[in-house]
């Protein structure tokens, strides 16, 4: 499938029409085909219009992941509304693109928990439960097939497709801008670097707030791959489901994959069956600790570890290849077709391979900037007044070897010098992992001091921890402290919560 869909509805309108009949979308519950989906899709896309939903109007969705909410998105993409996913950490109020837009006027939920917090958050506003949603637009289907009515098809090219939250796990949660073009181009260039094949099953756990496991409902479509989606609450039954959805592909984040091996130890230890016939796992919203990616390829035996790097401002901007990090320790590979990887000093121009600078970007898929912020869209988002040209500064720091693949050393505010050695907070955590009894680590510079903290979660003395750094790394990277606790907060989104964890130590200050 190539690149040329004008909007995100395309991939589906393709899919539905390729001679296919195996299921497209599963839950536990039960499953779909595409055509299916699309049928569901065009329905609710009716339904929308019928409530009085209009071009570019907001629909918040908030329902855990299922076979609805992948046809609650499609449904609203397909009648030109900005789809929002309301819940978690993220502001449940989406706010207009450009000045004098309505505010949200409907939101479909799953349970009464998130029916009264939407309510709460926005008073007056229509939510109507998926149950109510789905019966009426199967009367409206039915009554079609008499009246020869079909869906609503009012996706644009440059409309306004997705407001999608920030994780927020560094700083506050922004609500960035992304139009069918941009997201249409960025699944294009993912899905050429990751090769998912029509006999996948990518298994999703992660939730849909976060655009890593959103994408996913894209990038399935584009390859006629199958979506098997899993309560992301209930770590036990997501790790089962690898195995009864016969999964192939696995997205996860540096937490989810901690848990991941520790269930897997002890379904070794119970003698439980096979595992899944994984061939790919990915990872990106943080590094992928050497050690850990070693234990995931030894608990799936046959499935290739793929570092990625990206952020929500653009989607993705480097892949790299299967198992590339066994050759290049740390790398997140080269940059995605059509998108330009620039590292620059602080005096913006670009530095040679090997050193460290600020990562900008530029393609296609550079987002529109942040909802009602412009502040913020004009400090990330920039124009070379020469060209024209649009491109972001990513605020990360990293570095491109000869070959032209990236590093990712971590945020501006991670990256510091002491003693006049620069480290940054990922190269601690990474230490602090390479400690056998160490199971998590979470490294952050807390206070005006800017103080090195350390964090982890293990069966050790946080003085055995620091020593265990000072064997790994140089004097001047050793923490100034070290916390040993019995579990680290996430976010939403299954990172480890960096904001909550140095409020809680300034609470008890």
């Amino acid at each position: 499938m190539t690149g040329d869909a004008r909007t995100v509805c395309d991939l589906l309108d393709r899919a539905a029409d390729a001679p296919r009949h195996r299921a497209a979308v599963r839950d536990p519950p039960g499953a779909g085909t595409s055509r299916e989906l699309r049928q569901a899709a065009g329905g609710l896309a009716g339904w929308l219009r019928r409530r009085g939903v209009e071009r570019g109007d907001r629909v918040l969705v908030s329902l855990a992941n299922s076979r609805h909410l992948v046809a609650v998105l499609y449904g609203a993409l397909s009648a030109g509304a900005v789809a929002g996913r309301a819940g978690g950490r993220p502001p449940p109020t989406p706010r207009p693109a450009r000045a004098g837009d309505p505010e949200p006027g409907l939101a479909i939920a799953d349970t009464v928990e998130r029916h009264a917090s939407l309510t709460t958050v926005i008073p007056g506003l229509a939510v109507v439960s998926v149950d109510q949603a789905m019966a009426e637009v199967d009367q409206a289907l039915a009554e079609a097939e008499h009246t020869g009515q079909s869906g609503v098809d009012g996706a644009e090219p440059d409309g306004v497709a997705l407001l999608i939250y920030t994780s927020g796990s560094t700083s506050g949660p922004k609500g960035v801008v992304s139009r069918h073009r941009q997201v249409s181009f960025a699944v294009d260039a993912i899905a050429g670097r990751l090769g998912y094949r029509p006999d996948d099953v990518i298994c999703c756990r992660l939730p849909f707030s976060f655009d890593y496991a959103l994408y996913q409902a894209f990038l399935s479509v584009h390859a006629g791959a199958e979506l098997a989606m899993v309560d992301a609450r209930d770590e036990l039954s997501a790790f089962r489901a690898l195995r009864e959805f016969r999964a192939t592909v696995l997205p996860v984040v540096p937490p989810v994959a901690q848990t991941l091996l520790a269930l897997a130890a002890r379904q070794d230890r119970r003698a439980g069956g096979a595992p899944a016939p994984l061939r790919l796992i990915t990872n990106t919203g943080a590094e992928l600790n050497r050690s850990v990616a070693d234990r995931l390829r030894a608990a799936f035996p046959g499935a290739a570890v793929v570092p990625m790097y990206g952020m929500t401002e653009c989607k993705r901007i480097s892949i790299a290849a299967p198992d590339e990090d066994l050759s290049k320790p740390g790398t997140v590979g080269a940059p995605l077709p059509g998108t330009s990887v620039t590292v620059v000093g602080d005096d913006g121009e670009a530095l040679p391979a090997g050193q460290v600078g600020e990562i900008v970007v530029r393609g296609p898929h550079v987002m529109d900037g942040y909802w009602r912020d412009p502040v913020a869209s004009a400090e990330r988002f920039r124009v070379e007044p020469s060209t024209g040209e649009r491109y972001l500064r990513t605020g990360d720091f990293g570095a491109m070897d000869a070959d032209g693949a990236l590093r990712i050393v971590g945020r501006r505010d991670d990256v510091f010098k002491r003693r006049g050695v620069r480290t940054s907070v990922n190269e601690i955590e990474a230490a602090a992992l390479d400690i056998p009894e160490v199971q998590e680590s979470a490294a952050a510079l807390v206070g005006t001091a800017r103080e090195c903290v350390l964090w982890v979660r293990g069966d050790i003395p946080p003085e055995h921890v620091l020593k265990g750094i000072g064997e790994r790394l140089e004097p001047a990277k050793i923490p100034d402290r070290c916390l040993v606790v019995d579990a680290l907060p996430r976010t939403p989104n299954g990172k480890i919560d960096k904001n909550l964890l140095k409020a809680e130590l300034a609470g008890e200050r």
